[in-house]
Formats: structure tokens, C-alpha cells, sequence
């Protein structure tokens, strides 16, 4: 595996080298968390400044409030204010215009999600449909459009494509119109305005296919005539626009694959357009490029068997048009493969070559058949190109694009591929590149796919990473101490981990992997002062010890023919030993390493069952319960969930624990402020869930603490959900609590924000389980049912609607509802579903000002 030059590489190292770092939401949100305190006049001066920096400043700021739905220091009105200044005429930078739409889209979404009007929604489409009628503003308009379709969907087809055609009388599709104008986007003159234009056309067709048939095949027909009008107008951007159009149809394949007359017309008419393309491509780099990425999509999209001549006589006149120009289609296709093929050296561009390679590896895995006869000059050309191109850059994109197809050649066509003349040697042609995901992945199928050469593959690439990570701390110094090589250190170590080398309880790679890992991996990079390369060693460790230890592992403990076996083989005691000592690093690197991000990620690599046997010995245990203590929420969580895990196995130990830490928990909730008290009820919530006997003797205890909390606004959602977990736990014990808990489960159910109705009804689906709450909840509230059926007629997930309806026992629904009664109310409640948002939001602002909050309720309740 030849080692990358200085000056190849592109990742971590080169990136933290420069200050001009894209922005990006990750980066935002390190930037400006929860406890950022944001104004309106700090916001408003970095919109006045004519500086990119400060307008991309100004839109992280405004992110930092949406992401968290932070509105009391600016409302929403404010917010869209200020991000109008970041879009023409205030503004004309496109990264500024890029992620300002993405914060719109986002807040859309939010003000979706809560139910509103939509008048935000609609402010913002509006606005964008403007600036699609003018040329100068097209690239922010499908910028703008694209994260609206893509966080509204249901919004933007009603009233972007629905309401449109409305409004301009019956009998007229007025989103007809709209894509057209949304076309010009992609044949604009400009290269980066056709791409994001084809983004966004790919996004808004995606949201037409939830519209009505009619409209969908108008829709259709539209995109199809407007890109055979343009494919053969003699404009490269023309034509290159409309390929890239063609490319959005034929990546959706569900409007063209149903096979009524409409269907076969419409894929006689896509054979037609692509047809045409190809005659207007030939010897034009670009346009080239683009029709042969098309080629896979629209191959996958069209029947591939052709019928015969004896049955056309038994079809219809358009079918048997349809199946003729489908023959002629697979014909141009087979003719198009092998001028590909054969005329390959021709190409000038690298991107050409790349395209053509990736085009034909995707052919490979969907389309055996009419690739069978290509894959000699195939592997010709992808053998040749390996040789000419020993000395190649990291990232080289035809070098990658020759990997990818390697990997799909070796999939569809092992058994043909290994009758080839040097097909061994190719994995010592491969070897000679760079280090890079992609040739990882060519040599897993060599190991996965062809048995002739596994063995050798494993030795070869087992000695290539212990190499790359053997000899780092050696190239670093010859280097003079720079970290070139710590992309391909990260990437070895990594490929260590993940690599499926071998399987079976006797193998000697396992016992090689472990012991480099004891030797090498742990002495070398768990001290190293760099965070990435200690975090990539501690999760190769990780994976390397889950390989050991799962099914069939040669340190394995579990209970199955394959580990017992392992068990009385020669290997396992010394591999036992090993995996003990290397799990102790790891725990001690947990609870040490100053990055809690190291932390996190050396907790979730030994969350694994195969590893359980080995985390319930007393010295990982005391580590274990070290961890508790980490001031980090998320570490905390994960050792809980290892703890639930070793349940099994240290009942005793880990329930005292637990009843001690329920204890801490409940003490910090009392004297702790309102934010912390979330924080803690939500780990509280996650202990019960994950390790309920440590909480079954508490159940009195803990409900007095949580009681009170259900009256605080700020931490109610969180008090319930730790109540709907001890329900599930507690069963017959929460009955003396349910005439407490329901006023505020019915106060959630009809909130406005969809996140308090799924908690409790979660809640309530578990009092009905535990405390056997079944019949009397829609006797004791009558408006229960009809509650619960508006909520399954207007919710828009199917996991929603599951848990409302039933009928698992986790459903909420009585079981005396039959289906048909069940359809029948549904259909009676859905008529309802459009006055549901203005009577939730009267409910909720009632709430909000503290006239008939849950909480008075419950205490009348109560008394």
C-alpha cells in the first residue's frame, strides 16, 4: 500500500492547517449552544455589515435559537426580519444565501411541527417563486425552494402546487407553470447555477408524488417536452440542463413504473429523450460525462427482458409500440456499452473516465445480464488504467472510480473473473494506491466474494496496515516531525477494526489483532497528543475485541457450538488474556482521556453483548461505576446502558448502585435550578428504562419528587416521561397516581407540539399496560376517543399512528374496536382535522397563561 506525498493529502491534517473552514450546522452549533445568550441588537449589527464573515456570523446566531426553538428573546417575525438580509437585494453572496436557507427551511419545519398557520411557510415560498420570474436571482430561489420542499413537504405541495393551480381557475395546472419556470433554473448559462437548479428540481418532484394523478402526469409530460425541446437546441448549457433534468426524472422511478397506458407512454417517451441526447453528446466532455451518469438510473427504471415475437400478437397496439421501442432502446444501449468500452483510451478527461467506470460498476451489480459480455475488455481497461496510474494522488477520482468498479465487477462476476488471465496480481495492483475507503472496500469483496484468493488477501492486507501503524512514528520523523501521514494512520487504524478478515473460531488473524493491538495500538496512540488519532485507536480497539468475542469469536463467552469450541482450542486462553488486558486500556483511557469525545467513543465501542462476560469482572465493574461520576450527560448515559446490559450477570452489585445513584439523582432534582433538574430527569428516566430493579423499591419515593415538577413549564415534558417509564416499571403500584396524571396526559395529548402528544400517549399506553388502566380512562374522559382518533387521522408518521391505534399491547385504543368500527370513526374524526390546529392552539395558549394548566386540574383532582 504505497505511502501518500505531503502533498496528496487531504484530510484532517491539511483541513485544521486553514482558518477558511466552510460553515456547517455541526460547527454552528459548537459555536452558539443553549446557554448562548443571543439579542436582537448583536444580531441586527452583523447584518448591517456589508462583511461575509459577519453576515455568516449572523446567521449562526439565528441558528443557535432555532435549533433549540429558543423564540423568547426574538420571535419569529423578528428572526425572518433579519434573515431577509441575507438574501437579494441585501445580498448576493451565495454562501451567505445557502445557509441562510437552510436556517428558513429549519424554522419552517419548526413552525410546521407546532402546528401554526403557515403564514411563515407561505411568506417565504412566495418570496422564492419571485425570484424565480427574474435571471438574477434564480440560484437563490432554488436554493431557497429546495429546503422548503425538502423540511415542509406536505406544506409545500398544498400550497406551492395545489393552492397555485386553484388559484388560476379550474381545468388549469398551474404547476405546470411553476416547473417550467424552476426548468430555466437548469439551463441557465451559469454551471453552478444548472447544479443547484437540478437539486432543487429533484427535491419539488420528489414532493409531486404525493399529488393527484392527474397533476402527476402533467407534471411529467411537462418535464419530458422540455427536455426534448432543449437536448437538441445546439446550446452546450441547453443541453446539459436538460440531461441533468433527465437524470431527476429517471432517479424516480415509481411515477414510470406502472404499466397502463399512461406508463408505457411515458417510457417511450423517456427511451425517446435519452435517445436523443445521446446523438448531441458525442466528443463533448461534459455533456458526455452527464449522459453516461444517467445510463444506471434509467437502465434500472426499464424492463430489461424483452418479450417475444410470438407474444405481441396478445397485447395491445401501444403495448407492442412500447416493447419494440424498448428492444431498440436495450439495443442502443448494448451498442452505447461497447463504443464505451473499446473506444475508452479516446477519453481525454479523468472526469469522463470516472463517470464511464462508475456508470458501468453500477451496470455490473443491477444488470448481470447485458454486462456479461463486457466484463473481459472491462477488466482489461480497469487493469490497465491501475498500471498506468502507480504513481497516483490521494483522491485521484479515476483511480477511485476504477476501485468502485473493481468492487462491483467482483461481486456480480467472481466465478467469470477468476477464469481471467493475472487476475491475481490485481490485488498487487491495487495495493501500489494510496490508502483510501475506497480501495478498503475493493479489497473486502476480494476477501468477501472470491475464495481462491482470500487468504492471500487477508495476509496482504493485515502486513499493509500493521506497516502503515508499525512505522508512523518513524515516517513522522523522517518527515521532520510533521503529521502528513496521520490520514492514513486514522484510516489503518480504523480499517483494522472494521476489516472482515476471516471468519470461523480458529483464526489466526483474530489472535494477530489482538496481540498488535496489546503491543502496538495501545502503548503508541493511546498517549498520543493527538485527540483523532487517540479516538481512532481506542474505537479500531473496540471493534477488534468485538470481533474477538462475538459469535464465533476466538475469545468468545458466549453460549453457542461455534465459541465452545473456540473455548477448547489452543488460541482461546491467550486470547482471553489478551481481550481482559486490552478492555482494562480501554476503561482506563474512558475514565483519563481528556477529550470527552474520546471518552464517548471508547464507552459506545464496549457496549456490546459479546463483551458483557468480560465488563462483569470486579476490577471493570469499580471502573464502571467511575463513570457515573463523569460530568459528561451522554457518558453517563451510555454507562448506564452497559450497566443494564451486566444485569444479568452482577444483579446484586449493580442494584445497590443504582438505588444509590436514584438516590443522588432525586436530591440534585430538589435543590438543583429548573435547567439542571431536566438534565437529571431525563438520565433518571433512562435508568428506569434500562435497569428496573434498581428503581422498584423507590416507586414512592420518586413520584413524590416528580409530582411537583409536573407543575413546572419548563420541565414538565421531561417529570412525565420519567413517570411514563416508572409506569412501565412499576405496574399495580401507580395506580394510586392515576387520577394525578391524567389531567396532565390529557393536557399533553391536545398540546400543539406533536413531541408532548407522543409522550403521553406513550405514558398512557403504559398506565393502561402496568396499572391495568384500560376502560375507565374514556369513562373518566369522555373526550378521550375522540382525542386519540383525531390524533391517528392527522398524525403524519406511521410509528405515531401505531401507538395511538394498537393493537399491540402497547396501543391505547380499547381492543373492543373492531377495524371497520375503527375506519368508520377515523373517517367521522378526520373531517375535524382542519379545525384541530385552532382549537389546540386556543388550548394552548389557555395553558400557557395559567388558567387551566394540568396542574391546577391534578390538585383538584388529587383532593
Amino acid at each position: 500500500m504505497r505511502r501518500a506525498k505531503s502533498e496528496d493529502i487531504g484530510g484532517p491534517a491539511s483541513a485544521s492547517t486553514s482558518l477558511a473552514v466552510p460553515y456547517t450546522r455541526d460547527r454552528r452549533a459548537n459555536s452558539f449552544g443553549p446557554n448562548s445568550v443571543v439579542t436582537e441588537l448583536e444580531v441586527e449589527e452583523l447584518f448591517q455589515s456589508s462583511d461575509k464573515g459577519d453576515l455568516l456570523a449572523g446567521v449562526e446566531m439565528i441558528y443557535s435559537l432555532v435549533v433549540v426553538e429558543d423564540f423568547s428573546t426574538m420571535t419569529v417575525d423578528t428572526l425572518s426580519r433579519l434573515l431577509h438580509k441575507a438574501f437579494p437585494p441585501f445580498c448576493s453572496d451565495v454562501d451567505v444565501i445557502r445557509e441562510a436557507s437552510a436556517v428558513v427551511g429549519l424554522l419552517a419545519y419548526i413552525q410546521d411541527e407546532s402546528q401554526s398557520e403557515g403564514n411563515y411557510f407561505k411568506m417565504e415560498a412566495d418570496r422564492a417563486l419571485q425570484w424565480l420570474r427574474h435571471s438574477r436571482d434564480r440560484r437563490a430561489a432554488a436554493l431557497l425552494l429546495q429546503e422548503l420542499a425538502h423540511n415542509c413537504p406536505a406544506v409545500f405541495g398544498d400550497y406551492v402546487l395545489r393552492s397555485q393551480s386553484e388559484s388560476q381557475g379550474k381545468g388549469q395546472l398551474e404547476p405546470i407553470a411553476f416547473f417550467e419556470m424552476l426548468f430555466a433554473t437548469v439551463t441557465d448559462t451559469k454551471l453552478a447555477v444548472r447544479l443547484d437548479g437540478a437539486k432543487a428540481l429533484d427535491t419539488c418532484f420528489a414532493v409531486a408524488d404525493d399529488c393527484e394523478s392527474e397533476m402527476r402526469a402533467a407534471i411529467w409530460f411537462c418535464l419530458i417536452k422540455s427536455i426534448e425541446r432543449h437536448v437538441g437546441c445546439g446550446k452546450e448549457e441547453s443541453m446539459h440542463g436538460s440531461l441533468l433534468a433527465l437524470r431527476v426524472v429517471a432517479s424516480h422511478p415509481s411515477q414510470i413504473l406502472d404499466f397502463a397506458m399512461s406508463g408505457l407512454e411515458k417510457k417511450t417517451m423517456l427511451i425517446s429523450a435519452y435517445s436523443k441526447a445521446l446523438g448531441h453528446v458525442q466528443g463533448k466532455g461534459l455533456l458526455l460525462r452527464t449522459a453516461v451518469e444517467i445510463l444506471p438510473a434509467l437502465v434500472a427504471s426499464l424492463p430489461i427482458k424483452v418479450i417475444k415475437k410470438d407474444t405481441l400478437g396478445t397485447v395491445s397496439t401501444t403495448s407492442k409500440d412500447f416493447w419494440v421501442d424498448v428492444k431498440e432502446f436495450h439495443n442502443s444501449v448494448r451498442s452505447t456499452l461497447k463504443a464505451l468500452v473499446a473506444n475508452f483510451k479516446s477519453f481525454k478527461a479523468d472526469s469522463t473516465k470516472a463517470a464511464v467506470f462508475t456508470a458501468l460498476g453500477k451496470l455490473c451489480v443491477s444488470q448481470e445480464r447485458l454486462m456479461m459480455m463486457h466484463v473481459k475488455p472491462l477488466y482489461v481497461q480497469l487493469r490497465a488504467t491501475l498500471e498506468s496510474r502507480k504513481d497516483a494522488r490521494r483522491n485521484d477520482q479515476l483511480v477511485e472510480a476504477v476501485l468502485r468498479c473493481t468492487k462491483d465487477l467482483i461481486i456480480a462476476y467472481r466465478d467469470q473473473l477468476t477464469k481471467l488471465e493475472r487476475f491475481d496480481s490485481m490485488i498487487d495492483l491495487m495495493l501500489e494506491q494510496p490508502l483510501t475507503p475506497c480501495l478498503v472496500a475493493a479489497l473486502q469483496a476480494v476477501v468477501d466474494h472470491i475464495d481462491d484468493l482470500r487468504n492471500i488477501a487477508n495476509k496482504r492486507v493485515l502486513d499493509e496496515l500493521r506497516f502503515v501503524v508499525r512505522d508512523f512514528h518513524q515516517r513522522q520523523l523522517q518527515d521532520d516531525g510533521k503529521l502528513d501521514e496521520q490520514y492514513d494512520v486514522e484510516l489503518a487504524l480504523h480499517t483494522l477494526g472494521s476489516f472482515r478478515f476471516a471468519t470461523g473460531p480458529n483464526s489466526p488473524h483474530q489472535d494477530a489483532l489482538l496481540d498488535f493491538a496489546k503491543d502496538k495500538i495501545v502503548p503508541l496512540f493511546f498517549s498520543n497528543p493527538s485527540d483523532e488519532l487517540r479516538k481512532a485507536a481506542a474505537v479500531s480497539c473496540g471493534q477488534i475485541l468485538q470481533l474477538a468475542t462475538g459469535p464465533g469469536g476466538v475469545a468468545s463467552l458466549l453460549d453457542t457450538g461455534n465459541s465452545a469450541r473456540s473455548k477448547k482450542s489452543p488460541h482461546a486462553a491467550s486470547a482471553q488474556e489478551l481481550t481482559k488486558t486490552l478492555l482494562g486500556a480501554m476503561l482506563k483511557m474512558a475514565i483519563s482521556d481528556v477529550s470527552s469525545v474520546n471518552r464517548l467513543a471508547v464507552l459506545r465501542s464496549l457496549n456490546f453483548f459479546g463483551l458483557y462476560s468480560y465488563l462483569a469482572l470486579t476490577e471493570n465493574m469499580h471502573m464502571l461505576f467511575v463513570l457515573l461520576s463523569d460530568l459528561m450527560f451522554d457518558i453517563k448515559v451510555v454507562t448506564i446502558d452497559i450497566l443494564g446490559g451486566l444485569v444479568p450477570y452482577r444483579a446484586g452489585m449493580i442494584t445497590a448502585r443504582m438505588r444509590m445513584l436514584v438516590a443522588d439523582i432525586l436530591s440534585e432534582i430538589q435543590t438543583g435550578d429548573l435547567r439542571r433538574s431536566r438534565q437529571k430527569l431525563d438520565l433518571l428516566a433512562h435508568l428506569i428504562n434500562r435497569i428496573p430493579p434498581g428503581v422498584r423499591p423507590h416507586v414512592t419515593t420518586i413520584m413524590q419528587v416528580l409530582l411537583p415538577l409536573l407543575d413546572k413549564d419548563q420541565c414538565r415534558l421531561e417529570a412525565l416521561r420519567a413517570c411514563s417509564e416508572l409506569a412501565g416499571v412499576a405496574g399495580p403500584q401507580m395506580e394510586r397516581y392515576i387520577n394525578v396524571l391524567m389531567p396532565v396526559i390529557m393536557w399533553s395529548i391536545k398540546h400543539p407540539l406533536r413531541s408532548h402528544n407522543r409522550i403521553a400517549i406513550v405514558a398512557l399506553s403504559r398506565l393502561a399496560q402496568g396499572a391495568t388502566y384500560v376502560i375507565r380512562p374514556y369513562l373518566d374522559h369522555p373526550d378521550l376517543m375522540r382525542t386519540l382518533l383525531l390524533a391517528l387521522a392527522t398524525e403524519q408518521t406511521s410509528a405515531s399512528r401505531r401507538l395511538s391505534a394498537g393493537p399491540s399491547p402497547t396501543g391505547v385504543l380499547p381492543t373492543v374496536l373492531t377495524p371497520s368500527t375503527l375506519r368508520a370513526a377515523i373517517s367521522s374524526t378526520a373531517t375535524e382535522a382542519a379545525n384541530s390546529g385552532a382549537a389546540g392552539g386556543t388550548a394552548a395558549t389557555t395553558a400557557g397563561d395559567g388558567t387551566s394548566s394540568p396542574a391546577n386540574a391534578a390538585a383538584a383532582a388529587a383532593a
